[in-house]
């Protein structure tokens, strides 16, 4: 969802004085323009984008070229998105909005690889009379030429002089290039005109030139699942108020603080997003009890909400370098106390992150909780602590955040562990 700042960028102060609408056409614009702005805030970006569209044509302004941008890359309009930019960038000569024209040409620039290409193949024989595409007519200029399309579902319908008629549903994919080859269908039967010729007009079939929103790909129904991580990919590539989409730097170089976690009390780590969806992460700290140690979190589903937050459920694994002394206990009666030797721990790690991204996406904030699991207890309290040190076998605060080697931990399987780490995102 859109920031509460937008209210601000978008201001009615952007409208230009050079048109001269009818007082009852400018209040009319004024009110599709806060309509505008407020579904926006709302995150509603389709609605945002018919009230902008409106009441640009009634009174357009630079910026508003730009919220109306803004709201179709949200919207899933991308090529308009791009025109409008474009539309901006052009007409804008304002000092003040250097910051919007940077944002507006790193949104082109993060849009057009995702742009699909068509290029409609002509069918011979007939001469081309109309050519649509999604029920808007093609200038004539550019038939046979490449395009740009939004990915997703679209259709072509052709019409020739004589009433033949040639039509085509075809899908394509981020960043595709796609040939349509069509084929003439047998032209409608056509009375004589009054010169022994037949008469086209009269017997053309019609096609209707209705412009309808881009069918996304899938003609399938979407299992649950589906459903949901297409959801989730939308979400991450929702932009901010200046046009960035934080979530598309994946890669997080962070410094942690915590108190039971694995990896110590402070610790370095690093995580990649191989999708929107899902991340893999890894971390080495020190001052652990046990020994520095290292964890890696090669499961942490995400789930994006806004272009701001968004929520993670991590599973992971861990363990510490470390050497189990043996301790000053008197050894059992008629025994000898033996050296405890090495001990690997191997914990089982399990955390909830809410994330946070600031500064156009560059800062990364998470907090986390979570509750860690040491798998091999029953090593260190039988085969290696127990010769010469008494398990603890009652719980006190600082073990719910800060383990000792003495701690059962058959009795006490799992323990708390709390996290905030902050980094830079790539």
């Amino acid at each position: 969802m859109a920031s509460a700042s937008i209210a601000t960028m978008i201001s009615w102060v952007c409208y230009s004085q050079d048109a001269a609408p009818t007082p009852e056409a400018a209040e009319a614009a004024r009110r599709l323009f806060r309509e505008g702005a407020q579904l926006a805030e709302e995150g509603r970006w389709s609605d945002a984008r018919d009230r902008f569209r409106r009441a640009l044509t009634v009174r357009p302004s630079p910026l508003l070229h730009y919220n109306l941008a803004m709201a179709c890359q949200n919207a899933g309009y991308l090529v308009e998105a791009v025109d409008q930019y474009r539309s901006f960038l052009r007409i804008d000569s304002d000092p003040a909005n250097a910051a919007r024209r940077a944002a507006a040409q790193r949104a082109i620039a993060a849009i057009e690889p995702v742009l699909a290409h068509v290029r409609v193949s002509l069918p011979e024989g007939e001469t081309l009379a109309l050519l649509a595409i999604d029920g808007r007519a093609v200038p004539e200029g550019l038939w046979g030429e490449e395009l740009s399309l939004d990915p997703g579902e679209h259709f072509v319908d052709a019409r020739s002089t004589r009433g033949s008629l040639a039509q085509r549903a075809f899908v394509v994919r981020d960043g595709e290039r796609f040939v349509v080859t069509l084929e003439w269908s047998a032209p409608a039967s056509a009375p004589a005109s009054a010169d022994g010729g037949a008469s086209a007009d009269a017997s053309a079939p019609a096609i209707t030139l209705t412009p309808i929103p881009t069918r996304r790909a899938g003609a399938a129904p979407l299992g649950t699942i589906e459903r949901v991580r297409r959801r989730l990919e939308e979400n991450a590539r929702e932009a901010d108020t200046t046009g960035a989409r934080p979530w598309e730097r994946t890669l997080v170089i962070f410094g942690v603080l915590g108190t039971g976690t694995t990896s110590g009390v402070a610790a370095l780590g690093m995580r990649w997003a191989a999708r929107p969806w899902y991340e893999i992460e890894a971390q080495i700290g020190i001052g652990h009890p046990f020994g520095p140690g290292v964890l890696f979190f090669p499961a942490s589903f995400r789930a994006v909400w806004s272009y701001q937050f968004a929520s993670s459920v991590m599973l992971g694994i861990g363990t510490n370098f470390t050497e189990i002394l043996r301790g000053d206990d008197p050894p059992p009666a008629g025994g000898t106390c033996q050296p405890a030797g090495p001990f690997t721990p191997m914990w089982l790690v399990l955390g909830i992150a809410n994330e946070f991204r600031i500064a156009r996406g560059a800062g990364a904030v998470r907090f986390v909780v979570g509750g860690r699991f040491l798998v091999n207890h029953p090593e260190l309290t039988s085969g290696v602590r127990a010769r010469c040190n008494t398990p603890v076998t009652h719980l006190e605060p600082r073990d719910l955040f800060f383990d000792t080697p003495l701690l059962d931990h058959g009795r006490f399987p799992i323990l708390p562990w709390f996290a905030f780490d902050a980094g830079y995102a790539l």
